[in-house]
């Protein structure tokens, strides 16, 4: 627990206060340590992390540890937080393997209160006598940069262990995750009439029955926003959590692989900025799928810009005489006869009604700056554009042949393995640095805390090379397919955090 109670404060570097979060610190809120109900108005989160590799794992510390000369080393994910949050998931045991085991798992987790959700890597040894612990990273939820990250490892007392680390991607999305969400029969009024509870105090009542309809038209436009970002993101090929500016990356480069695109351009309709092609003739049914799914997602980016300050004025005024009731609820019920049980029941039913109008405000006004920054990566796409434009576009230009990984492969004199690089796919070198699971926002972090890799750190080229015969048949023999590993030039730069 000592380890969860530091990783919490790696936030603010291990000093000073913490501020809770918002459902703990509202006057009306629902928030109870022991109920494993999620909280309603938080959007929960899909945190998704795959443990692809471990680095130089060292043998447990305990007096009566195995002395073998390798252990068997797993991780252990723990996730902290609320009740209906905390859970874990184990990776399967690499054998005699500390100092680069292999794991590739995957491992997915549904965070319903992001603010209060801790994290937490552990390595144990399967094959021990006593003490199976390696090592252990904890940090909070808030805290974790998304992409491919190196965690670095830290002892049952809190000290950095030299060059022990984990190679992890992570990725985090909404509650829908991947893929285009399930229809759910009935309307979708339905839903929300179900998450409005009665209170039994009839003034109570009339004042919820009132935002019901604003809350649905919110959830409404809300959806069809959302809906529209998820067919762009597929039409794509991207994760769900690619923002405008690499869809719009992907949009450019298909439209430019195609010949008959002369020149791309923003052209503002409307007020709204779309992209459009100087193709004669229709385009290519990829392309008009692509085309449709990016001028949908703007059109209801700007509706929503359009009409989302109203229905959030809508949402304000009426949570505003809910608000000047509560002081006074309890008399209220008192002089309706609603006393006991049923007034507690009554008085946490006000409660929950609250916070949903409120988790309604705080996401329309999450979405809100999510489209108004899509915009704005729109507008900076101008500059790319004018200078792909400018670009020799000719038919002989695009027929000439280019030198690729895969033309590489064909070529002995460039062969080199990973072996011969002194490296393994997941090790860092002292020329690449490794990116830290921690955002940067947490500026005044000890640098011994942050998860990188040591520097100093290099293996010895004799330890993993590979010796290549003089004769043509050994070098044919041992030239590696594509897929299993890379031939590099002298002045090929490796990149670790985008290669694998």
């Amino acid at each position: 627990m000592m380890d969860v109670y530091e990783g919490k404060f790696r936030a603010n570097g291990g000093c000073g206060y913490l501020i809770k979060p918002a459902v703990m610190r509202e006057h009306i809120s629902v928030f109870s340590a022991n109920s494993r109900e999620t909280i309603p108005g938080v959007a929960p989160q899909l945190l998704k992390i795959k443990i692809i590799s471990g680095q130089c794992l060292p043998k447990p510390r305990g007096s009566t540890a195995t002395k073998a000369s390798f252990i068997d080393p797993y991780v252990v994910i723990q996730v902290f937080g609320i009740p209906a949050d905390c859970t874990e998931a184990k990776t399967r045991t690499v054998s005699n393997d500390s100092s680069f085991p292999i794991f590739d798992e995957s491992f997915e987790f549904l965070i319903n209160l992001p603010e209060l959700a801790i994290v937490r890597f552990v390595v144990l040894d399967d094959e021990f006598i006593g003490d199976d612990f390696v090592g252990q990273c904890t940090v909070p939820f808030d805290c974790i940069q998304t992409g491919y990250r190196h965690v670095r490892l830290l002892s049952s007392m809190g000290e950095p262990m030299d060059n022990a680390s984990l190679f992890v991607h992570v990725s985090i999305s909404n509650r829908r995750g991947g893929g285009k969400p399930q229809r759910v029969k009935g309307r979708r009024a339905d839903k929300v009439q179900a998450d409005i509870k009665p209170v039994g105090l009839r003034a109570a009542d009339d004042i919820f029955k009132e935002a019901l309809a604003s809350l649905t038209e919110a959830e409404f436009e809300e959806n069809k926003v959302e809906q529209a970002w998820t067919d762009l993101q597929d039409e794509c090929g991207l994760e769900h959590t690619a923002n405008m500016k690499q869809c719009l990356k992907v949009t450019i480069s298909r439209y430019m692989a195609h010949p008959d695109t002369n020149q791309l351009s923003i052209r503002e309709e409307n007020g709204i900025p779309f992209l459009r092609s100087s193709c004669p003739g229709p385009l290519p049914s990829h392309l008009h799928k692509l085309e449709v799914a990016l001028e949908k997602v703007l059109l209801e980016i700007h509706h929503f810009l359009t009409h989302g300050d109203a229905l959030r004025t809508s949402l304000e005024s009426q949570l505003k005489p809910a608000l000047g009731m509560y002081d006074n609820l309890e008399s209220l019920l008192s002089s309706h006869g609603v006393k006991g049980k049923k007034a507690n029941k009554a008085t946490e039913n006000f409660a929950w009604n609250v916070r949903i109008i409120r988790g309604q405000l705080d996401r329309l006004e999450a979405l809100k700056k999510k489209c108004k920054m899509a915009l704005e990566q729109v507008e900076s796409t101008k500059a790319t554009l004018d200078s792909l434009n400018t670009r020799e576009r000719s038919p002989s230009v695009r027929e000439r042949p280019r030198l690729t990984l895969a033309n590489r492969h064909n070529t002995t004199e460039n062969l080199t393995t990973y072996g011969s690089l002194g490296r393994s796919p997941t090790t860092p070198s002292g020329e690449c640095k490794p990116k830290s699971i921690l955002k940067k926002s947490n500026s005044n972090l000890e640098s011994s805390s942050i998860g990188y890799v040591s520097e100093d750190y290099l293996m010895t080229p004799s330890s993993s090379s590979t010796v290549v015969g003089e004769d043509e048949d050994a070098a044919n023999l041992l030239k590696p397919p594509l897929l299993h590993s890379f031939s590099y030039t002298p002045g090929f730069s490796y990149e670790q955090n985008t290669a694998l």
